[in-house]
């Protein structure tokens, strides 16, 4: 009877009582900050972890406000479900933005609530950095998943997490962006058993940044080309990092095993990720076996990598090995696969991994299918299950990148992905499989 009352709570009373009860301290739990409480956190000394930072994401800054329905701006062509801002106001994501991490949750209520976050670049972001859209991590809500409405955050130009800008040690002092979002169960955390903003646990972010060091990739392979001499390339060392929060807005930094920060270092030289892991993905396996899919560039091979790390609680990894390099002469992904999203098929389950292919098509979004989230095995004949537009002139005609995928209730599954046209702009699409058939997709609305 009590937890049926304690059901019947509206949503933000269940939460504030959460939040209280994340005011107090206990032996063998740590403690995180809520929106107005402050912007420390002290982790008990047998936790194996502790805060990074001297601050809460946004912590004591007010409730988040939301902008209009945002409008395609410039682009067009079906498929489309976030586009450019407009306007003159600079904006975290104003220059380009990509990487939807995409969740559908049910709230206390029973309604319907859609998160995505992503990452962006303004106009005036580092000239010097990557050439990718990493830099700080955005928030859009929807109530369908079609339908968007961007957060405005606490951080920087609209974000809602920053790169590091406290320690210079940092692996992510340069750029950084949300990997994967996962709400997991934990006691290292006090109250994460309890309802936060978006289910029962704590919202744990895994994002990979990168810091100031200049990597010398003179002569190295990328897209088919070959780099001059003396290419140095600032914030390629992408190492992984964890955020944790309550509201999915607010987030704080965790210290990792790496004295960078980061939760796991890249390889040794030689190894085939030596130069950088990057947009992680997670998987809940079982209780206690969480596994990451990661991203590498493979410099020995010269292909794009996706290596495999495993962990009992979220916080502590361990590396092992890859799992992913691509396919062979004339694929669609014979330079490598890169940003991979994994999820299990309803109705199969077996787990298809939807990823990014390197090859003669430019990049496309392949799949592959596994019974045990180690050994994958190409879906769709080895053939991409989804390319750019062939219609001149669409927003999406040049590539298509960055999948996310969601399983839906009827067995049917929605790809998103990204494009940011060479014209200028960027845009987050949308298309739906073809009934059961994950192989086939059609863009929404075409």
């Amino acid at each position: 009877e009590e937890e049926e009352g304690e059901r019947m709570l509206s949503y933000r009373a269940v939460l504030a009582v959460v939040l209280a009860s994340c005011m107090q301290s206990a032996s063998g739990f740590m403690s995180l900050p809520s929106p107005g409480l402050g912007s420390r956190i002290s982790p008990s000394s047998s936790l194996p972890f502790r805060p990074r930072g001297a601050h809460s994401a946004g912590a004591g800054r007010g409730r988040a406000r939301q902008a209009e329905i945002l409008m395609a701006g410039e682009l067009k062509g079906p498929g489309l479900v976030l586009g450019p801002r407009g306007g003159s106001e600079e904006f975290f994501d104003s220059k380009s933005f990509a990487r939807p991490v995409i969740k559908r949750y049910q709230t206390v209520e029973g309604d319907e609530n859609w998160r995505m976050w992503y990452s962006g670049r303004d106009s005036d972001f580092d000239p010097e950095a990557i050439g990718i859209a990493t830099g700080r991590t955005g928030l859009c809500e929807s109530t369908d998943g079609i339908e968007w409405k961007r957060v405005a955050g606490d951080e920087p130009l609209g974000s809602v997490l920053d790169f590091n800008t406290e320690e210079w040690w940092g692996y992510d002092t340069v750029h950084t962006m949300a990997g994967d979002v996962q709400i997991i169960a934990t006691d290292k955390v006090r109250g994460s058993s309890a309802v936060s903003d978006a289910g029962y646990g704590v919202n744990f972010m895994f994002v990979s940044g990168g810091d100031a060091e200049e990597v010398d990739m003179s002569g190295a392979s990328f897209g088919g080309k070959t780099l001059p001499d003396g290419t140095l390339i600032k914030g390629l060392r992408m190492r992984i990092g964890l955020a944790l929060s309550y509201d999915g807005l607010h987030w704080t930094r965790m210290e990792g095993d790496h004295h960078s920060g980061a939760v796991f270092d890249v390889g040794e030289e030689g190894e085939f990720d030596s130069l950088m892991c990057g947009w992680p993905q997670v998987v809940q396996h079982l209780p206690g076996d969480l596994r990451m899919y990661y991203t590498t560039y493979d410099r020995q091979s010269e292909r794009w990598s996706v290596g495999l790390a495993r962990s009992d609680d979220g916080f502590k990894w361990r590396k092992e090995g890859m799992v992913l390099s691509g396919g062979g002469e004339g694929t669609f992904n014979e330079r490598g696969v890169s940003r991979t999203w994994t999820v299990m098929n309803p109705t199969t389950r077996n787990y298809t991994m939807f990823c990014e292919g390197h090859g003669p098509l430019g990049h496309t979004i392949g799949a592959y299918t596994s019974l045990d989230g180690i050994t994958f095995e190409p879906a769709n004949g080895g053939k991409p299950v989804f390319a750019p537009s062939e219609e001149e002139g669409h927003w999406d005609a040049e590539h298509v990148a960055f999948p996310c995928a969601v399983a839906m209730e009827d067995g049917t599954c929605r790809l998103y992905y990204s494009c940011s046209p060479k014209e200028g702009g960027s845009g987050i699409g949308m298309a739906v499989s073809d009934g059961l058939d994950w192989n086939t997709f059609t863009r929404h609305g075409g």
